[in-house]
């Protein structure tokens, strides 16, 4: 029997909230994978999931002077073939370590990125975006209502009002209190029910190889969906696809759209895999196995032709399980 191929994901959650890394664990077949759950806080074990890896390993958080030594060090003594990231958070954080980990003979494929790039996209209509100061006073948020906050880390708050925006920018910035990554707050009104999300493998170009699209039916403020369908949407896909081109963003990316009566507009777009990656499962391009698989150089295919998970998938995130149908 052919020796399994060693997968590490980083990060299982961002503070008490749950990420895709669990998800992207249970997309490797253990037959074929041997698969590294690598937790950078205390708190991310509330989010592994029985029998999606063989191995916990542990790591300083990602923001750690400490963190990138450690990850070598279980590399180098693991003989880990790949690392994937788990989080928004630690996609952003790994794309400054490729080369480190590709000297200690560990494949890792992320575009870097900058979220300022977002909003200098040519080939994409985007919605509009206000970037907030550290310390806005509380006439500095204005409607409709409601309005979306992010920050540059992927961190999302929702909120309905001036208050709420106030209070929802003070939680976002209080995990990172030196105001060093700008936090921008959508300036039209938002509502689930016109959300879309779109995960994409690319190769180092930023063109892309396979992709998978839903609508997102049900979130919580923090915009993590819980209950979403796969769709396919063609005009939506090839958004994506050309923000990623834009952006470079090579390996696997994420991207939230706003559908209005003048059709999609670019939110946001990151490195990374979503939460309900494990939509792809049920069939079309298996995005997490082409991503383990990824040389870099790969043709891609025509946007027209750039296969994509089927539509009718329907994913629901339950406080203890994935459920698919």
């Amino acid at each position: 029997m052919a020796s399994r191929i060693k997968v590490a994901v980083v990060s299982l959650a961002d503070g008490p909230e749950a990420t895709s890394g669990a998800s992207i664990l249970a997309c490797l077949d253990p037959m074929r994978y041997e698969r590294f759950a690598v937790l950078t806080h205390p708190n991310e074990s509330g989010a592994m999931r029985e029998g999606v890896c063989e191995r916990v390993l542990r790591v300083p958080p990602l923001d750690d002077e400490g963190f990138v030594t450690a990850l070598v060090d279980l590399v180098s003594t693991e003989a880990i073939d790949q690392v994937l990231p788990g989080s928004a958070a630690a996609a952003i954080c790994l794309a400054g370590c490729a080369d480190i980990l590709l000297q200690a003979d560990a494949a890792l494929r992320l575009g870097n990125y900058n979220p300022a790039d977002i909003g200098k996209l040519k080939q994409v209509a985007l919605a509009s975006r206000q970037a907030l100061p550290s310390e806005p006073e509380l006439q500095a948020f204005e409607g409709p209502w409601p309005l979306l906050l992010q920050k540059a880390d992927g961190s999302r708050r929702r909120a309905g009002d001036a208050w709420e925006a106030f209070r929802a920018h003070q939680g976002l910035m209080r995990s990172n209190p030196a105001g060093s990554r700008a936090v921008f707050v959508e300036a039209v009104g938002w509502s689930s029910h016109g959300a879309f999300e779109v995960a994409l493998i690319s190769n180092d170009r930023g063109q892309a190889l396979a992709a998978a699209a839903v609508r997102v039916l049900a979130d919580d403020d923090h915009l993590r969906p819980w209950m979403a369908v796969t769709v396919d949407n063609e005009p939506l896909v090839h958004a994506a696809a050309r923000a990623a081109l834009e952006l470079q963003l090579a390996g696997p990316s994420q991207y939230l759209f706003r559908r209005d009566e003048r059709g999609f507009a670019l939110v946001d777009g990151r490195p990374g895999l979503p939460l309900w990656i494990e939509v792809t499962q049920a069939g079309g391009p298996p995005l997490v196995e082409i991503l383990v698989g990824l040389g870099g150089d790969e043709d891609a295919p025509t946007l027209e032709s750039l296969p994509c998970t089927p539509s009718g998938v329907l994913f629901s995130q339950t406080a203890e399980d994935v459920v698919l149908a």
